[in-house]
């Protein structure tokens, strides 16, 4: 795997802070001065990792692996990863082998994908994409489901191929990642969206 963020990650302690793995152990205090201290050096990262660097790292080292092998390859991206695992589909981003353009990836699962551009990160997909959204999720809204699939629609008449949309509930922001295994529906969160992709892989790949 490439170094996506170039040698710069988030420090484990926020994602502890924004993203308890149980979160009933967190008091709404804790939460308020965790994300007071740490709020500032998360943006300054964020300022750090725009979608312009990412894209490149992400898409080069795609590319060379598109060139490197005939295999299928897919792609699974959580949170700040799933925005970039569906912009590798994008016919924009498709690569040159042996004289032929082809995509990036085969395959492509988005689990909780944040940062999410409606309709510029959709609308030119040229690989089947499943997605699953948080019914609670804090950090990504549930309309964007919505506005995905409209976009889906409105272009699925070019060719755009199939999407599925897979909703978790309680679904709370990092639900395939960072749930709690204690509690049975979160659990059933993370089962369920293992489940989601290897069912995806086995259909397309």
């Amino acid at each position: 795997m490439p170094d996506f963020f170039q040698g710069d990650p988030v420090p484990l302690k926020i994602a502890d802070v924004m993203l308890p793995v149980d979160a009933t152990k967190q008091s709404a205090m804790g939460k308020f001065t965790g994300l007071l201290g740490s709020g500032p050096s998360f943006l300054l990262w964020m300022g750090r990792h725009k979608k312009e660097a990412t894209d490149k790292v992400c898409m080069d080292f795609l590319g060379e692996l598109r060139r490197s092998t005939d295999l299928k390859i897919g792609m699974v991206g959580f949170c700040w990863g799933g925005r970039y695992a569906v912009r590798a589909g994008l016919r924009g981003n498709m690569t040159d082998k042996r004289g032929e353009k082809v995509t990036l990836v085969d395959a492509v699962v988005a689990l909780h994908p944040s940062h999410l551009a409606v309709p510029g990160d959709v609308e030119d997909m040229l690989v089947p994409v499943s997605f699953g959204w948080g019914l609670e999720d804090s950090m990504v809204k549930f309309e964007t489901k919505r506005k995905v699939e409209e976009t889906h629609a409105r272009v699925k008449h070019t060719g755009v191929p199939e999407m599925e949309h897979k909703v978790y509930r309680p679904g709370r922001h990092g639900f395939a990642v960072r749930g709690n295994p204690d509690d049975v529906l979160e659990r059933a969160c993370l089962e369920e969206s293992v489940q989601q992709v290897l069912s995806w892989f086995g259909r397309w790949l």
